[in-house]
């Protein structure tokens, strides 16, 4: 009986579609390029949430706000005798009538859901409660750029003073600062939303001139606003009250936050591009041979141009942790970003980046990540922060399964090499936050 040879064997394998067993017998390097990216989309990116703990009477209350919302959006609609007439002239996102609907559905969503997935919902139906509500007062000519100015006014006024009593003083600072990042986030989630459509953003005075779309959408976002504004109050006390239950000896950590906060602002913004610099860096990188690795830097100086600064205007004025934590995940990937730009593993003149090397990085950010899980369990500051190096490997499979773009391999490795970079360092920078001397 004649043998049969190795290459004769695994050649049939494929043929007959046994990938799976030649997936596990060989290196990466050996396999034809398709059964090497199969084996890097193979391995699994494990699930990673850091969604805040939210308590069962919290979500009670913001179901029943919702029902009041949806019951005034109702009730202001029936004061429109013809209702056909009005919808027609009003835009179709607009309509009271579906955006009550839609309210609805977002309460019955909630009331099945518990924790932080009945508080989405229950958000976005305040959006659509209130856009039926201004859609309401337009049919009714009751809609005013002054009263949603008011509203504006009341609305930030509200957010002061629910900043005004927040304090840095936790038991637990690896668990407690962690909740006080969420009621930061949500109060400025609220100011954004009490501006016309958040788009003036930093205004002192609120707009009072509003066309017939901007009205409808500004009803909704001050809902929204509201809510959010609620549920950072609702959480902060809950906080306090944990705090007290627990009778630990609390510490006010508010200098370390600002001190910590200043450091990584600075270290941040040392590798920020100005203007100049970022027209230098495209030329250099347009005067490269068009390949992998004239798209890698593309991509890396487009996410160094796009970092986001937590403190580009006073939105965020008084919400110094919440900055602090913006302002980490800023660095980290500027990190990450200097890592890849200093060694990219490609001649300028390859056509694509190497199998082996594509399935090599994601394995090592895998690895990292499950890592970094495993040590966030009673660390939810650190779990929020290891969310954008689970982003950036989720993005790289997106990429690698894109035949739409040019070198969809060097986007997903860029991808994959920035989670490796940025998970490596995650754990020393949150440390600086939740671990004061």
């Amino acid at each position: 009986m004649p043998s049969i040879s190795r290459r004769n064997l695994l050649a049939s394998s494929v043929a007959v579609g046994g990938t799976i067993g030649v997936g596990g017998l060989l290196p990466a390097s050996l396999l034809p390029d398709t059964l090497a990216m199969w084996r890097t989309l193979l391995r699994t990116i494990p699930s990673h949430t850091a969604n805040p703990s939210v308590t069962d009477s919290h979500v009670v209350a913001a179901r029943k706000d919702l029902q009041a919302s949806i019951d005034r959006a109702q009730q202001t609609w029936d004061r429109v005798s013809d209702k056909e007439t009005a919808s027609s002239n009003l835009p179709a996102f607009g309509d009271p009538g579906r955006n009550i609907t839609s309210a609805q559905d977002y309460l019955t969503n909630a009331e099945r859901a518990t924790g932080w997935d009945a508080i989405v919902d229950i958000r976005l139906g305040m959006m659509h409660a209130g856009r039926a509500i201004g859609g309401a007062r337009l049919a009714l000519d009751k809609a005013t750029g002054e009263q949603l100015a008011d509203q504006a006014r009341e609305i930030q006024q509200a957010i002061a003073n629910t900043r005004q009593r927040i304090t840095y003083t936790v038991g637990d600072p690896q668990v407690d600062l962690a909740r006080l990042y969420w009621v930061e986030r949500w109060l400025g989630r609220a100011k954004l939303n009490s501006y016309r459509n958040g788009t003036f953003v930093g205004q002192d005075t609120p707009i009072t001139k509003y066309d017939p779309e901007d009205t409808i959408n500004t009803w909704g976002t001050h809902l929204q606003a509201r809510r959010q504004r609620a549920d950072a109050a609702r959480h902060y006390k809950e906080l306090r009250a944990t705090l007290d239950e627990r009778s630990i000896p609390g510490r006010d950590l508010t200098a370390h936050v600002r001190d910590v906060d200043d450091q990584i602002l600075a270290d941040t913004r040392d590798r920020m591009l100005s203007p100049q610099e970022s027209e230098r860096s495209q030329e250099t990188i347009r005067a490269l041979p068009a390949g992998p690795h004239r798209t890698i830097r593309s991509i890396v100086l487009s996410y160094i141009q796009n970092t986001n600064l937590a403190t580009p205007n006073g939105l965020y004025a008084g919400l110094p942790l919440y900055r602090t934590v913006r302002n980490a995940e800023s660095l980290l990937k500027g990190r990450a970003f200097d890592a890849l730009e200093n060694d990219i593993p490609l001649d300028a003149d390859a056509d694509r980046v190497p199998a082996a090397i594509l399935d090599r990085t994601k394995a090592r950010g895998l690895t990292l990540l499950r890592e970094r899980i495993r040590t966030a369990v009673d660390r939810p500051l650190l779990s929020l922060l290891i969310e954008e190096g689970h982003r950036l490997i989720q993005s790289g499979d997106t990429e690698l399964g894109r035949d739409s773009v040019d070198n969809p391999r060097a986007r997903a490795y860029t991808n994959y090499r920035l989670a490796v970079e940025y998970l490596d360092d995650v754990e020393t920078i949150t440390a600086q936050i939740d671990q004061p001397s």
